[in-house]
């Protein structure tokens, strides 16, 4: 198979920045790795769904911390 994608990469430190992809048009794909300020990234869509894991869905269900977890919460 023919890789469509062209990779971005720092010219300074040869860190992957973000792909972009003929076959998606319009589409970006970042690695959140290289944002320093993510802040205002708002993701607009889910890819390679079919492979993955069965509990992901239930993440914004769980409990979330402030900051670290200690014995007293749990």
């Amino acid at each position: 198979m023919k890789e469509n994608a062209h990779k971005h990469f720092c010219k300074q430190c040869g860190s992957p920045l973000f792909n972009m992809n003929a076959r998606y048009p319009g589409f970006v794909m970042i690695y959140l790795g290289g944002i320093t300020d993510a802040q205002d990234v708002v993701p607009t869509a889910n890819i390679y769904c079919d492979s993955q894991l069965p509990w992901v869905p239930a993440i914004s269900g769980i409990r979330n911390f402030a900051q670290g977890i200690s014995k007293q919460t749990k």
